[in-house]
Formats: structure tokens, C-alpha cells, sequence
């Protein structure tokens, strides 16, 4: 009996759905997936877009770029994303490629327009070595300085100096690296970096480039900040002097620095006055002293013999 049920039921003929029906629910899955599949697209872009505005932001473009790619990105992404998913598609690729480019190329910046690079963060040309200061580029475009000594010269009975005096003179003498061109009135930007107790400066006008600092034992009557001008860089050394003021002109607030940090100085130089910008706060503002020159080269200090100062991002704007 079982047998014969199986032979009947197999020998009738099974229901087909007609070739129309199967299309047209074959269409209505497509077109469910294609519609879930622009909506996730879309996301992705919008995603996309907010990313790229932040890696700008962190990278800090010039100012004319922030302000032009939110007026052009805001339009062309409110027709990409109406648009066909697949033309979507290759713009999401060409900003993946771009953003990831944009990320390798961001710890040097260009210069805004109107502005050009002192340093080009390959090379030192353009800038004079004085004292024995060790200046070196690093991989990522960064301008180094530092002190070279065996640190077994410091070891118990075996400091090559006869008493304390000797000593100082051998800590205290400066380094410099000075630009080759001279300036009168100028913009600068300066990005550095130093340590927990590093002190470095940068020097405005100083016809002597330095001689009187570099030597053993320095002059300290004729040094930069003597002559012509320094801007004080401080971290936590032991001097009542704070990053950003005017050596012996002005004092800056302490709290405008950021410790072991990256800081950023922005340095309005006139004939008769000196502005300094730390992180975009003003903490130095003064009128200069007239017996003092007003135009000369721009200098990076290394303060004394346990000096490590980086610099990127050194920027000139003439006037």
C-alpha cells in the first residue's frame, strides 16, 4: 500500500509558479536589498564626510581650506548621496584613499597663502650652525637640537672640572642655529616641543648671531636677549621666567603653556613693537627699545648642555 501511494503521488504533476510571478517577487527582493543597500551606502558616506571634517580639523589646515571644503563638501554630498548608489560608491573609494593620504602627509603642515616655510623640514639650509649644538631633521619632519657629551664626564672623580665655577661656565654656554637672511617686520609661526626642565628661546635681531653666548664662559651681559630679543621657552626650568614672555621685557602667564606638550607661538614682529601669541593666547605685547636694531636673523636657542628643543611647522610672513 505504501508502495503504491509513493508511485501515485509521485506521478502527479507538481504546481509551477508562472515565469511572471517569479519575477516579479524575484524583483521585489532585489529591490528590498538595493533600497537597504543606498540606505547603508548613504550612512557610510555621511560617516565618511564627518570623519574627513575631524582628521582636517586634528591636522589644521590653513584657514582659507576650513572655510571653502564645508561650502563645497555640503552640496556635492547632498547629491551624491541622492545619486546613483554605484557612482557613490567610487567617491566613497576616491575619499578613503584621499583621508588616508591626507593622514601620512599631516605632521608637516603648509604654509597658508602668504606665508613661507623658514624650515623645509628636510634639510637645514637656510640656517647657520653656532655653538656646538647638534641639529638634526627627524623622519617625520621635525627640526631636533640638542647637546652631544659622554655622560661619563659627570661620573664621580672623573668631571674634568677643578671646582663649581668651571663647571657652570661649561653648563651655562649656549647653542644657537640662526637663519642666513635677515628680517625687519615680520609674522612668525613656530611650532616646538621640549622637556621637563628644558629651556630654549628664540632670538629677534641679534646682530652678533650669538657670539657672546657661545662661548666659554658666556658673556651673559651680551647674550641674544641682551643685544636684541628672546622669546622664552620654559618648561619647568628654574627660571621666574615663563614661555612666552620677552626676556627682561615682559612676563607671560604660566597657565597659556602646555607641559611636555606641543605649543605654538605666534610672533607679530614691528619696528617699535613686539607681539607674542603662546596657543593663541596673547602674553607678551610690548614697545621696543630704540637703541636696540630693528631688523636681523631669527635664532633657536639651546640653553645650556642638557638642551634637547624640537621645532616644526617654522613659518615667515614679511611685511
Amino acid at each position: 500500500m505504501d508502495k503504491f501511494l509513493k508511485e501515485t503521488l509521485g506521478r502527479e504533476r507538481k504546481p509551477k509558479l508562472s515565469p511572471a510571478f517569479s519575477a516579479r517577487v524575484m524583483g521585489a527582493v532585489r529591490e528590498a536589498a538595493a533600497r537597504r543597500g543606498r540606505v547603508w551606502l548613504r550612512l557610510y558616506w555621511i560617516l565618511a564626510m564627518t570623519g574627513a571634517a575631524a582628521i582636517l580639523w586634528r591636522v589644521e589646515w590653513p584657514q582659507w581650506t576650513a572655510q571653502m571644503l564645508p561650502m563645497v563638501a555640503a552640496p556635492v554630498s547632498f547629491l551624491l548621496v541622492l545619486s546613483d548608489p554605484n557612482r557613490l560608491r567610487r567617491y566613497l573609494r576616491i575619499l578613503t584613499l584621499a583621508l588616508i593620504a591626507t593622514v601620512l602627509s599631516a605632521e608637516i603642515k603648509a604654509p597658508p597663502t602668504g606665508w613661507r616655510a623658514l624650515f623645509d623640514g628636510k634639510t637645514l639650509d637656510g640656517w647657520q650652525k653656532r655653538g656646538d649644538g647638534q641639529w638634526t631633521v627627524t623622519s617625520d619632519g621635525a627640526l631636533a637640537g640638542q647637546r652631544v657629551f659622554s655622560s661619563y664626564m659627570l661620573a664621580p672623580g672623573k668631571a674634568p672640572f677643578k671646582d663649581e665655577k668651571e663647571y657652570r661656565a661649561w653648563l651655562n654656554t649656549q647653542a644657537w642655529l640662526y637663519t642666513v637672511a635677515e628680517f625687519g617686520d615680520f609674522d612668525l609661526h613656530v611650532e616646538f616641543w621640549t622637556r621637563t626642565g628644558g629651556n630654549s628661546g628664540i632670538s629677534l635681531r641679534d646682530p652678533t648671531r650669538g657670539e657672546h653666548a657661545i662661548s666659554t664662559p658666556a658673556d651673559f651681559n651680551r647674550t641674544p636677549a641682551k643685544i636684541g630679543y628672546e622669546i622664552q621657552i620654559n618648561n619647568r626650568y628654574p627660571d621666574p621666567t615663563p614661555t612666552g614672555s620677552v626676556y627682561t621685557f615682559t612676563k607671560a602667564p604660566k597657565e597659556a603653556l602646555r607641559e611636555d606638550d606641543w605649543n605654538t607661538f605666534d610672533i607679530e614682529v614691528r619696528k617699535e613693537t613686539i607681539r607674542v601669541k603662546l596657543n593663541g593666547q596673547t602674553v607678551s605685547d610690548m614697545q621696543c627699545d630704540p637703541k636696540r636694531a630693528v631688523r636681523g636673523p631669527i635664532g633657536l636657542q639651546l640653553h645650556d648642555q642638557f638642551s634637547v628643543i624640537l621645532f616644526r611647522n617654522i613659518w615667515i610672513r614679511e611685511r
